[in-house]
């Protein structure tokens, strides 16, 4: 693919699961508000408990299989090796039906524990027996979306994602409200057969010769893609458990209104500022795991990432400074505002994470399984000593500190490391527009702590203007969206 075409590439992909993302995003709050007003507080307690008992039981069985078949799938993509594709998809159903079996029987077995754990009674253990085959559904589902995904099919795996989760909240919002309470155990039923019906859709569509292969070798020829799947998993629960540890050190020094303070700044950190991360990760990983043998084309593809990336997340991030107040306002409430420092001081940070995020993804895509289960300790454990550190010195605010100050730290240990395995770098064109946006960055957060809202309204909205023309033109530079532009000027107002 030529540089041109590439950028073009991942900026449709972008564009593309970031829309996903965000309607995604929609359905769960329009599902989560529809909830708090028919079924009020206990509703949305009970979801919760369901949702994850079957989440954590779904994760620990599925040993992230879906993410690390994505990479045997895409390294067997191309046309010289359809026959080890056919045995790779072969490979992952049976091994995803086997472990959703697994996870289904557990639930079962666990009911009643559960049922006693999450509600201090037996009231419920039918409602999780129920729910058990849900974990089977979303484990067939996820076998589906992984063989999409690995051969880059995007605009199928986006059609299945969308359609599966709009015509789950339509299917749901009735249930809702003729049964109430009586009516989730059937809603949960339902979006999980959804999804599993769609990803058949768009995978049928696709044709993959069947393959005679008898389980036991299935069975043997799986275990490496359960080995980085467990690595993924594994390295996910210790960040699950590092960030509990912090949760509890603040409660236990600041009190339970501080823990609601972190929790508001993280959700707002992780479930928007991270959208954009989740599209390009859709297409980034099977693209650099299908180039890791051509050292050429997947330095260059690192790099390509890495530059779309920060043209595209940096005016985002001061569009949220510009009108931070106002966001924290409407996302959470007045209530929220004193995490307006922690939240300026994280996303000035973003842009070393999207950076060390780029490099990251190198040691995934070439297998480097305990090069990257060790760059994920060292991360959380610094995670953790830095956030505690901050939070001693400077209060809630440290923990905004903590977050850029920690990427920093993260950014310089990966960047060796890839440096020492893969002798590779980012080249002088990613740096000079890492700099130029990270001083766009420092500035709003320097006007906003030196000035002040609302006053530094002004003053970051004009930087704001200044990063979006600046990224306007070097992304015209890259593929040439004037004509584009142009083209739908002419159509609205010719």
């Amino acid at each position: 693919m030529a540089s041109g075409d590439s950028y073009k590439h991942i900026f449709k992909s972008t564009s593309l699961f970031g829309g996903v993302q965000f309607i995604n995003i929609l359905v769960s709050i329009i599902r989560s508000k529809m909830i708090a007003v028919l079924l009020g507080a206990a509703g949305v307690g009970l979801m919760s408990m369901f949702t994850s008992a079957t989440t954590l039981i779904a994760a620990l069985s599925g040993m992230g299989i879906q993410f690390s078949a994505v990479k045997s799938i895409a390294e067997n993509s191309n046309p010289d090796t359809a026959n080890q594709l056919r045995y790779t998809v072969v490979t992952l159903r049976r091994w995803l039906l086997l472990t959703g079996i697994v996870g289904m029987l557990a639930m079962i077995f666990l009911s009643s524990f559960l049922s006693r754990l999450s509600f201090g009674s037996d009231a419920y253990v039918l409602s999780f027996l129920i729910l058990s085959i849900t974990i089977l559904f979303q484990s067939l589902t996820n076998a589906q979306l992984a063989i999409l995904q690995g051969l880059r099919q995007l605009k199928k795996l986006a059609i299945a994602n969308l359609s599966g989760a709009v015509i789950s909240l339509c299917c749901s919002i009735p249930l809702y409200l003729y049964f109430k309470k009586e009516g989730l155990i059937p809603a949960l039923l339902i979006s999980s057969v959804i999804p599993l019906i769609m990803v058949f859709v768009q995978t049928r569509k696709i044709t993959i010769k069947p393959l005679l292969v008898s389980w036991r070798r299935s069975f043997y020829s799986g275990i490496e893609m359960v080995k980085l799947g467990f690595i993924m998993t594994l390295s996910g629960f210790i960040t699950m458990a590092i960030m509990y540890l912090i949760r509890v050190y603040i409660g236990n020094v600041g009190g339970i209104g501080e823990v609601g303070l972190y929790a508001a700044a993280w959700t707002i950190l992780n479930s928007y500022i991270d959208l954009i991360f989740t599209a390009m990760s859709t297409d980034y990983f099977p693209s650099l795991s299908a180039l890791q043998n051509d050292h050429t084309q997947f330095s260059r593809r690192v790099n390509e990432q890495a530059e779309m990336m920060i043209l595209l997340l940096t005016p985002i991030l001061l569009v949220l400074f510009t009108f931070l107040p106002l966001v924290i306002k409407i996302l959470l409430s007045d209530e929220f505002l004193p995490v307006i420092h922690l939240l300026m001081w994280a996303l000035a940070g973003v842009l070393f994470k999207a950076a060390s995020w780029c490099l990251g993804y190198i040691l995934l895509a070439k297998g480097k399984r305990k090069s990257y289960f060790i760059s994920e300790l060292v991360g959380s454990f610094c995670f953790l000593v830095i956030n505690i550190t901050a939070y001693h010195f400077w209060g809630i605010t440290g923990i905004g500190i903590a977050y850029l100050i920690n990427y920093l730290l993260y950014l310089v240990f990966i960047s060796v490391m890839v440096k020492s395995i893969f002798t590779f770098s980012f080249q002088s064109v990613f740096a000079r527009l890492f700099f130029i946006n990270l001083f766009f960055l420092f500035l709003a957060l320097g006007f906003g702590l030196i000035i002040g809202y609302p006053i530094a309204f002004w003053f970051i909205g004009i930087l704001t203007l200044c990063s979006i023309f600046f990224s306007i033109y070097e992304l015209n530079k890259r593929i040439q969206i004037k004509p584009v532009y142009l083209r739908i000027r002419s159509q609205f107002f010719s």
